[in-house]
Order: structure tokens, then sequence, then C-alpha cells
């Protein structure tokens, strides 16, 4: 999000951004992000999973949405076409909760990450009820053992509307997240060639690159950022920004021009620290 709006003076709430795009929400004061996940239970604790993919695991999710839908109390409830396992809900006024983005509840335990604030014990005891509802759902469906169901949402995302400017950035997505933000907030979204090959790049630019356990993908984030020190040392861009994210762990450095010199001390060479990273 601060990537999106480098310039915001104020942090800004994933809902709503993502409401920004959809009139209906216009008459609504505050909204909240709906995931999908699945709760498992662990030896002395509930743990919250993130769904990965839930088209290529061939999960309908409407069904799930007619359930929230009717739990919500006829708030609106919108699906995010590009985030699959996420919805937008409306809200008439605060929730008056603190909550656990998404990416940072997944695989915690549940005890330390449930909502906090005035209105916390409403927001869980909902989350409850959607739980049982969605594990009511799911014992009347066929079975499907080689892909897990959502049994259960996470509310997070929390934010009051408001009027916001066109993100600048130039963007290069392949996760449902950053290509829903991206195009919410109205950032070019272009290829990775493109980006590399501008001349006078007029924008600051994001590439998401994921990194799996295949060597290749870790041989290709290296390339990246190899070709970003060449735009760097070729005074095209000031600042090269890399960053790792892996189980809820950011791990990042960033470099100019003029030290790139510290940014090899610090890391080694640049397939070393992605390896390291993702190891």
């Amino acid at each position: 999000m601060e990537q999106l709006f480098p310039h915001q003076t104020e942090q800004i709430a994933i809902s709503t951004l993502l409401a920004r795009g959809d009139p209906d929400f216009s008459v609504y004061s505050h909204y909240l992000c709906c995931e999908l996940v699945d709760y498992s239970a662990g030896m002395n604790d509930v743990f919250v999973r993130r769904l990965q993919n839930l088209l290529s695991a061939g999960i309908d999710n409407r069904r799930y949405k007619d359930l929230l839908t009717a739990s919500f109390d006829g708030l609106l409830t919108r699906n995010v076409s590009e985030w699959p396992s996420l919805l937008l809900i409306g809200l008439k006024e605060d929730p008056k909760i603190g909550s656990t983005p998404g990416a940072e509840a997944h695989n915690r335990a549940l005890s330390t990450v449930l909502p906090t604030g005035p209105q916390s014990r409403h927001w869980i005891a909902k989350m409850n009820e959607i739980q049982m509802l969605f594990h009511q759902s799911n014992e009347n469906t066929p079975d499907d053992r080689e892909h897990v169901k959502p049994n259960g949402v996470w509310l997070w995302g929390e934010g009051p509307r408001r009027e916001l400017q066109d993100s600048s950035l130039l963007v290069s997505a392949q996760s449902p997240e950053l290509i829903a933000l991206s195009r919410a907030a109205n950032a070019t979204m272009t290829s990775v060639d493109q980006i590399l090959s501008e001349d006078s790049p007029q924008h600051n630019a994001l590439i998401d690159i994921h990194i799996s356990e295949d060597s290749n993908t870790i041989v290709a984030a290296n390339e990246l950022v190899s070709k970003g020190m060449a735009l760097l040392k070729s005074g095209l861009y000031t600042q090269l920004n890399v960053q790792l994210m892996q189980n809820s762990i950011v791990l990042d450095t960033s470099c100019t021009k003029y030290s790139l010199h510290k940014f090899w001390v610090k890391t080694g060479k640049t397939i070393d620290w992605v390896r390291d990273a993702c190891s």
C-alpha cells in the first residue's frame, strides 16, 4: 500500500482502496475485508490458514458469498474479482476494532491475532457464527479431499470512506492481492519487460514475482534484481528496493547508485541473498 501511494501522508486501509471503484459503496461510511480462510486445529491452539487460489481449486465462492450476505443482515457484500478469496463489506458505522492483516495472521495461532478494540467481541462472535454456517454448508456438499474448503472467515483491513488520487506507479503483478489493489488504485498495469525497457521512466515501478522451492524461480529473481542494479547504475532509476516475504516475515533492503557497495557488503551475491531468504 505504501508503494502504491508513496506520497500519502496518512495510512490507507485496503478496504478503503478496494471500495473506491464501486459507486454502491459510496453510501457506506466504513468498509471491512472478509477473507475466506481455513481454520486448522493444532496442538494447543487453532491456526489461521490463507487459501492460495480458490479458482484453481475449483471452489465456487458464490455459495459462501450468499451465506455471508445473509449473516451480515443485508449489508452490501461484494466479491473482489481479482482476489477470489476476498469479499468486501460496506458498514454504516465504524466497526471499532483493530485487526491483524490476512498476510500477518497466516499460520499464526488464533489466540494471538484475534481482533481487539471496543467492538471486538461482536466481530469475534460473528466470525464464530459464520464458521458454523460454513461447516454446515460444507457437510452438505460433495467431499473433495484434494482441495481445502473455506471453513471460516478472517475479518481485517477496516477503514473509512475517503477520496483518493490515482496511483502513478507502474506495476507488474502476479499475486491476486497486488493485481486487485493495483487496479483499484488505477495504477498502470504492464509487463516486466516493458518496465525494464523504459528509456526514460517517468514513474516508480513495482515488480512482483513468485519465488518457490523451484530453483528456476530463484534464478529468475536473481536475474531481475541484477537487471535492477544495471538500471540503477545507468541512472534511469535513483533507488532500488528489494523485499521478500516468507511466513509473514518481511526481509528488505534498498540502495542507490552511490551505495551499491554497501548492498554487496551487506548481502553478498544477490542469488545468495534470495536463496537464504527463501530457505
